[in-house]
């Protein structure tokens, strides 16, 4: 079988989970005997992950325009794939005879966001979805919120293939590794705008006078440092942008992992926290469950009060939580998911 991956994300996103999602997915099907890969690059790596991805398979002519105007276009396609795979939104043009196959990762534009961007994105990722031959959702939530919104597409040909976590990446650290500062640390990782919820993060921690607040990703904005300043003064920190070795040690380092967002695709820092030995408190929210499991643990309302109950039971639960978090990461594994993947791609190209 002949695959081809449209690498596009490549070009868009640094780091994150779709990023993350795709470089593994390069990785899995590049070793595979059964599979002919071929990859479509993006004009401008980015991503953290690309280079060493676009080493894995032969690549396509890098498109002449970029890739803030190219991510809207037809996408490149060798004429003798079986399978084109787009990683975000773009399918190739009439003439490929490929199947098509798109993945969805969640609706935060047509939930959250308003004016040209959500007209945009949610117009190109309607006419992906329904352009498409086959479509995977990267939790069962995110395939509810597609039926949901577009009703007319089949859902014969929609599937739910939830995303995994690098056991080889993500492990629980040794002792020798663990950061002293992170100890009373509750960890805030990713992006930080609108519906992610630093708000109730901070207000947590806030009223938790033991710990401190800790932020992976983005240097905070002028904004951010002022409320931070205002609500925990000299009880923050930024780590800045982590690679996966020093994330790791983050993880296994801290008191907790604060997940508070409204609306989640998948949510995938939830299980890496799990498999470095790292408890979890999560946003009572469905695709958070689907990620989270019974292993845990929930806020019951998206008010600070809540976080803060949870933050205040971690020591009394901890071992516990730990365990259990190991064992339910331990069920995600990119084996499968891929496996999964591949059966889908034979099922549509039947």
């Amino acid at each position: 079988m002949k695959v081809n991956l449209d690498c596009i994300i490549f070009g868009l996103q640094r780091v994150g989970g779709i990023s993350t999602y795709w470089s593994e997915l390069a990785r899995w099907l590049a070793a595979r005997d059964d599979v002919e890969l071929t990859l479509t690059l993006p004009r401008q790596m980015v991503a953290k992950h690309g280079a060493a991805v676009a080493t894995l398979a032969p690549c396509g002519i890098r498109p002449a325009l970029p890739d803030r105007i190219g991510r809207y276009l037809p996408a490149p396609a060798p004429d003798d794939a079986d399978i084109v795979h787009s990683s975000y939104y773009r399918l190739p043009g009439a003439r490929c005879r490929a199947r098509r196959v798109v993945t969805v990762y969640d609706f935060t534009y047509e939930h959250y966001r308003g004016g040209p961007a959500r007209w945009l994105h949610s117009a190109q990722k309607a006419n992906a979805v329904r352009g498409a031959d086959g479509v995977i959702c990267i939790s069962e939530t995110t395939r509810d919120d597609l039926l949901a919104i577009y009703p007319d597409v089949d859902p014969a040909r929609v599937v739910a293939v939830p995303l995994a976590v690098a056991r080889t990446t993500f492990f629980p650290i040794a002792a020798a590794e663990r950061r002293a500062d992170l100890a009373d640390c509750a960890l805030f990782v990713g992006a930080r705008g609108g519906y992610k919820r630093l708000d109730l993060a901070v207000a947590g921690v806030a009223a938790t006078p033991q710990l401190r607040l800790a932020l992976v990703g983005a240097a905070p904005v002028a904004d951010e440092r002022a409320m931070l300043d205002a609500r925990l003064p000299g009880r923050w920190m930024a780590l800045g942008q982590l690679d996966d070795a020093a994330l790791r040690r983050a993880y296994g380092s801290a008191f907790a992992l604060v997940y508070p967002s409204d609306h989640e695709g998948f949510g995938l820092p939830i299980l890496e926290a799990m498999a470095c030995g790292c408890p979890a408190i999560v946003a009572s929210r469905p695709a958070s469950r689907e990620a989270g499991g019974s292993a845990a643990l929930y806020a019951e309302a998206q008010s600070g009060e809540a976080y803060a109950a949870v933050l205040s039971t971690v020591d009394r639960q901890r071992g516990a939580a730990i365990g259990a978090g190991l064992h339910h990461a331990d069920t995600f594994s990119w084996d499968r998911t891929f496996a999964a993947t591949v059966a889908f791609y034979r099922q549509i190209g039947a």
